[in-house]
């Protein structure tokens, strides 16, 4: 068998795992009464489930039909008797349910005969709190595949992310993978899995918790795993933009590409992202992070690490990504061929 064809069933495997993992958050998922209220700003009147708002959406789900997506920009007046958690512009969280408003253009959150009336404009995020557990999670899947027959390099990549978020806990699970092949040379790998957990503390500051495993041959790295916390703070949240800064404390355990060096280290976090939204269709999200990683036990020591994607709707729930990564490691494992790894991707895929 080839080592082509070999990487190439590994790779499918992996995607067929993902499709499995993702089953229970596309057909576990009950509804509850379509009893809600959304008046439009053509005068158009819609009886339906909110099912939430972020990023300047509306997801509703009228009786019969799936959830669609208005703008929210296109709403002057809705009405629920369910419980939301309502996020403003300014980093404050207000509970409650969503009676009649009254007028046009704003919204009133009642909670224990306490009624706040704020702009529908200052809202930048509704969260239903009394649902079913499988409605709180997003899903996203993407493959790549790029051959080039001149330097006869092939190249595979799939990721797929998973979110939860509930009233002030959230959590996040990522994975990424990518197989680059040259004739009469061995395969390459690199290999990232993610786990994040995160609390709000208070308007826009959240606290977190991650764990990480990553591979990558090419820089020497057989395994790095960390576990780490720290804070981060929005400085901007908007239904167009997000800017949010972070930083924290990771414990590192790396073994070589050759598994003959290992070492624990402690290393700080700092990172800053920004996001940008456009939900005219077809929707356009780009994404830039950016992440310093200094050692602190070991001297003079330094990773950065740069994840920029676009991600261009072509029709309903499906997508094309174009992403660009960049890793570089100041002193990396014994065994590297290079300090900095870096490339670019495009694949398609699909959001729920």
């Amino acid at each position: 068998m080839s080592t082509s064809f070999k990487s190439f069933r590994i790779f499918l495997f992996q995607l067929f795992i993902l499709l499995v993992l993702a089953l229970p958050t596309t057909a576990l998922a009950a509804d509850r009464p379509k009893s809600d209220i959304v008046i439009f700003e053509n005068g158009d009147k819609l009886t339906c489930e909110i099912k939430g708002m972020s990023r300047g959406k509306l997801n509703i789900k009228p009786d019969g039909m799936g959830t669609i997506q208005v703008e929210w920009d296109r709403v002057v007046r809705l009405e629920s008797g369910f419980w939301y958690l309502v996020q403003l512009k300014s980093g404050l969280l207000i509970y409650g349910q969503l009676p009649d408003p009254g007028q046009d253009h704003k919204l009133l959150v009642i909670f224990n005969e306490k009624v706040t009336p704020v702009l529908l404009s200052d809202v930048v995020e509704i969260t239903p709190i009394r649902y079913n557990f499988f409605d709180k999670f997003s899903l996203s899947l993407s493959a790549g595949f790029n051959y080039t027959r001149s330097s006869e390099v092939i190249q595979y990549y799939a990721d797929a992310s998973t979110s939860y978020r509930g009233r002030l806990h959230s959590g996040s699970l990522k994975w990424n993978s990518m197989v680059t092949e040259v004739a009469d040379d061995d395969p390459t790998r690199r290999h990232d899995l993610e786990l994040q957990y995160q609390r709000l503390l208070s308007g826009k500051l959240w606290g977190y918790l991650t764990t990480r495993g990553e591979s990558n041959e090419e820089m020497g790295l057989k395994s790095r795993t960390l576990g780490g916390a720290g804070l981060g703070y929005f400085l901007t949240k908007s239904n167009t933009t997000n800017f949010l800064f972070s930083g924290g404390l990771s414990a590192t355990h790396e073994v070589s590409s050759d598994g003959e060096v290992s070492e624990n280290s402690l290393e700080g976090n700092i990172a800053v992202e920004y996001s940008l939204f456009i939900f005219d269709s077809p929707e356009t999200d780009l994404t830039i992070k950016v992440a310093g990683m200094p050692s602190i036990t070991q001297q003079g020591r330094y990773r950065t690490e740069i994840d920029a994607q676009l991600k261009q709707e072509i029709f309903k729930d499906f997508f094309a990504k174009l992403k660009y990564f960049e890793n570089y490691d100041s002193d990396p494992p014994e065994g590297a061929n290079i300090k900095r790894d870096r490339g670019i991707v495009f694949s398609l895929g699909w959001s729920k």
